[in-house]
């Protein structure tokens, strides 16, 4: 058996996974829906303090920029979170005028 052979063989192995799913969205699923079913409690999450990273994966044209971002009529994954955290933060607001920037001179002029 070729070398060639050999190496697929050990990659095929190594391919084959298994995987479980706590949820499964349909492609009748809302921006809204998916937001509340799957992304909602990692931003509660967040907020009180714990780390969470939320990212899509899947082929090229498959839906991720637009489960992302969504459009301005149907907004996606991060306009909502935004808003959440947005609208969590109103009562926290620091409104006065009264801070400057620290060493506010210093600057690197790129050219």
């Amino acid at each position: 058996q070729s070398i060639l052979g050999r190496l697929s063989e050990k990659s095929s192995g190594q391919m084959a996974q298994k995987f479980s799913f706590s949820k499964v969205f349909g492609p009748e699923t809302t921006q809204k829906e998916f937001f509340q079913g799957c992304i909602m409690q990692p931003v509660k999450d967040l907020l009180k303090g714990q780390s969470r990273l939320i990212f899509t994966y899947g082929l090229t044209n498959s839906g991720k920029t637009y489960t992302f971002q969504g459009t301005e009529e149907n907004i996606g994954i991060l306009p909502r979170t935004l808003n959440v955290l947005f609208d969590s933060l109103q009562e926290r607001l620091y409104t006065k005028m009264n801070l400057k920037p620290h060493r506010s001179r210093e600057y690197l002029r790129l050219s």
